[in-house]
């Protein structure tokens, strides 16, 4: 709720309502799905991850998939792109793009 509470106006609504009680996964991580997203923590902060990036993460496997924890918030990159950063890899997303994009960490 931390996060939640730190998050603006705008972000709330887009957020929206909490689906169901927070959740545990086997690594000790914590999570909390909303309507338009995800508050997650895995003890080295806190992160919403949503829209086509939250997508492109959950068809990975979210945060026990191969892109791990989300490091960020989302940003919007030099090039415009909004973007997240996870332990493994960038996700961005182009404004009118139909997916998101994964970029590894090397």
């Amino acid at each position: 709720m931390e996060k939640y509470e730190d998050l603006d106006d705008a972000s709330k609504t887009a957020l929206g309502a909490p689906t169901g009680a927070q959740q545990s996964n086997p690594d000790n991580g914590v999570y909390q799905q909303f309507d338009g997203g995800v508050i997650i923590s895995s003890g080295e902060g806190s992160y919403v991850v949503w829209g086509l990036i939250r997508d492109k993460w959950n068809e990975l496997g979210g945060s026990q998939g191969e892109l791990g924890y989300p490091t960020s918030d989302e940003t919007v990159n030099d090039a415009g792109q909004k973007q997240t950063t996870f332990q493994h890899g960038t996700v961005t997303w182009d404004e009118g793009a139909t997916e998101a994009v994964v970029t590894p960490s090397h």
